[in-house]
């Protein structure tokens, strides 16, 4: 009788253990639900040891868990300022360049050589697509002379300048242009060489001739004339003098050293008259001929009458005609 009690004490002790086994269990799930970041520790299973008085061994407790330390709150991460990126500026527009004057010297052709004190004239034309302001001329470096523009500036300008020198060697004649910008053309020039002046001109008559320089013709008639002159440099003009007076003139082509001139000459003046050759060169350099004189005789010469003795008359000897 006393063994089944023994059992009967037994069997409530471990239907009792298993029912607090399964309350715990069910206790500590709801503490791992409700604080998910803490550990679940496990209850320990009570050992029941039989005694005789069947007493159930005490219950373990379950353990509190420590309380979960909060994760800290993530705070949101300061986006960087965005820099506005600059408005695009449209692009300036380029205005087109406008191209220096243009200047060219047409005459004297650069090396050509001159004799000292001989005029050289300097032709030029300038050119400018935006009209023209001046133009200047220099020699050696400093301006020898200024073409102001008109107004309206003209595009085009046109221009000659006598320049001579008794200076010996090279000289740089110069052009330049300036247009109404301000802009000023490239260098354009050339050199002028100037040699020490020939002797002056020489000049003759080769018609009428005459060893004593003196003829006589009847008045009214025509006489025929013919003279040269000559020149190292280049000649003017050769002019024919009557009696003080310039008779002809005949002008010199360029680079002309020779001159051959004739004419005819006619007078009805009775008597002399005196005929002049005079040479001029390009350096203003003058020479005479020797002087021509022309006598003109009377159309109607004076008649001459023998009144006594008659033609054919005998007269005696010693008589004295009277």
């Amino acid at each position: 009788m006393y063994t089944r009690r023994v059992v009967v004490v037994i069997a409530l002790a471990v239907i009792g253990g298993l029912a607090l086994i399964a309350a715990a269990s069910l206790i500590g799930y709801e503490i791992g639900t409700s604080r998910a970041s803490a550990p679940e520790t496990p209850f320990a299973i009570p050992t029941t040891t039989p005694t005789a008085m069947a007493t159930p061994s005490p219950t373990a407790q379950p353990t509190q868990a420590p309380a979960a330390t909060p994760s800290p709150t993530a705070q949101p991460t300061q986006a960087p300022a965005v820099t506005p990126s600059p408005t695009a500026q449209p692009a300036a527009t380029s205005t087109p360049s406008v191209p220096a004057p243009v200047v060219q010297i047409n005459t004297p052709a650069s090396g050509t050589r001159v004799f000292a004190g001989q005029p050289v004239t300097i032709q030029f034309t300038a050119m400018s697509s935006v009209g023209l302001n001046r133009v200047e001329v220099s020699v050696d470096g400093a301006i020898y002379a200024t073409f102001p523009g008109l107004s309206p500036a003209p595009s085009t300008m046109n221009g000659s300048q006598i320049w001579s020198s008794t200076i010996s060697g090279d000289h740089t004649l110069a052009v330049r242009a300036f247009d109404t910008l301000g802009q000023i053309s490239t260098g354009t020039s050339i050199v002028v060489t100037v040699v020490s002046a020939p002797a002056p001109p020489v000049v003759w008559f080769t018609q009428p001739t005459s060893p004593t320089g003196r003829i006589v013709v009847q008045a009214g008639s025509q006489v025929q004339l013919e003279y040269w002159a000559t020149s190292d440099a280049s000649l003017s003009r050769l002019e024919l003098w009557v009696d003080g007076q310039v008779y002809a003139t005949d002008v010199g082509s360029d680079q002309s050293h020779s001159m051959h001139i004739t004419r005819t000459w006619s007078s009805t003046a009775v008597g002399d008259h005196t005929l002049l050759l005079r040479a001029y060169d390009t350096l203003g350099q003058s020479t005479d001929s020797q002087q021509l004189i022309i006598g003109i005789a009377s159309p109607n010469p004076p008649t001459l009458s023998i009144l006594y003795p008659n033609n054919g008359e005998l007269i005696p000897p010693n008589e004295n005609v009277g």
